[in-house]
């Protein structure tokens, strides 16, 4: 076998087991919409509520009050709010969480009257923090045996990626690396 054939197949092998990684970890540890659990609403010591969580499916959600761009909301919020006031009644305002080409918005609106402000505030350090790359290439030496490229992708907890080493003899040989990362 010639080395150019050699190389050839070594570097097929290394695409190949890439992509059969790369499709393996997605279908065993890609992001399938695991939607939240519901959960019981809950008083805090400083008397604001912790809202119950309701998970409704799509074809029951019904339309909110107010007009939202097609396909974009994520979450909608309905609060009930006694003014301190005694002589004012009851008010009621629905949020809706929209995802547009901007960013995450919030929509707001109330049968009881017009909403007159509201404040929509990112906790901009909360995103910060994840900065993921998963993707990883680099070169490898082995010393006096010779060297090679590599290429890696992280999913989930585990990193899979190929190695293709061209051997001082003239020969090459491709692995396969599956790691753990923390």
């Amino acid at each position: 076998m010639n080395d150019r054939l050699m190389y050839f197949a070594c570097g097929a092998t290394a695409v190949v087991s890439l992509a059969l990684g790369i499709g393996i970890g997605y279908l065993i540890w890609g992001q399938h919409g695991i939607p939240d659990a519901p959960a019981a609403e809950h008083r805090q010591a400083d008397d604001s509520l912790e809202l119950k969580r309701q998970p409704v499916p799509v074809a029951n959600v019904g339309t909110p009050a107010h007009q939202l761009p097609r396909g974009t909301e994520i979450r909608r919020v309905a609060v009930t709010v006694q003014p301190k006031a005694k002589d004012c009644p009851q008010q009621r305002l629905d949020l809706s969480l929209v995802s547009d080409a901007g960013g995450t918005r919030v929509i707001a609106s109330s049968p009881d009257g017009r909403v007159v402000e509201g404040t929509d505030q990112p906790i901009v350090g909360a995103l910060a923090l994840d900065q993921s790359r998963p993707w990883a290439a680099g070169i490898s030496f082995a010393g006096r045996q010779g060297f090679g490229v590599l290429v890696q992708r992280d999913f989930w907890r585990t990193r899979l990626g190929v190695e293709v080493n061209a051997l001082r003899d003239g020969g090459a040989e491709a692995r396969a690396v599956v790691s753990w990362t923390w």
